[in-house]
């Protein structure tokens, strides 16, 4: 299977951009999905040296995950145990708190697994596999709540 390395990189940066801000990005591009953070007093232009990588999480699998951030939690989907999985980090340490099975991994030539990011509302959060299964999860524990295929 096709593995990307630069998932857990983009996640670690991510979270290092964010690390900071006191904003959540619950879901994909951001609050009001426009890739705009509302943040004020942000650094203009980085150190030469670039920022400080506090962790990287190199469990993420194969797949095509965005992250949503909310308070200390960092929800990604990926590939773990030849399932399609949603699951937790904690932001401070990078640890995974949670996993949550989805289903089989989906298969593509260009690399498999999941193609969405997750999305938190009201302690729950949903998220939808490369084959087509909707999760919803609560988002302290990871214990499924309900999945339903749209496939």
């Amino acid at each position: 299977m096709f593995r990307v390395p630069a998932f857990a990189l983009v996640s670690a940066t991510f979270f290092l951009v964010s690390y900071s801000m006191a904003e959540d990005w619950p879901q994909w591009r951001g609050q009001n999905r426009d890739n705009i953070s509302s943040e004020k007093g942000l650094l203009q232009s980085w150190p030469s040296e670039g920022p400080k990588l506090l962790w990287t999480f190199r469990d993420a699998g194969i797949g095509y995950s965005g992250p949503a951030v909310v308070g200390n939690n960092l929800f990604l989907m990926g590939v773990q145990n030849d399932s399609e999985s949603i699951f937790a980090l904690d932001t401070n340490t990078g640890k995974q708190l949670w996993s949550t099975p989805i289903g089989k991994p989906y298969p593509n030539k260009w690399g498999g697994g999941p193609r969405s990011t997750p999305s938190f509302d009201a302690g729950k959060v949903y998220g939808i596999s490369g084959e087509g299964d909707l999760i919803c999860v609560d988002a302290k524990s990871g214990k499924k709540e309900w999945l339903v295929s749209l496939a």
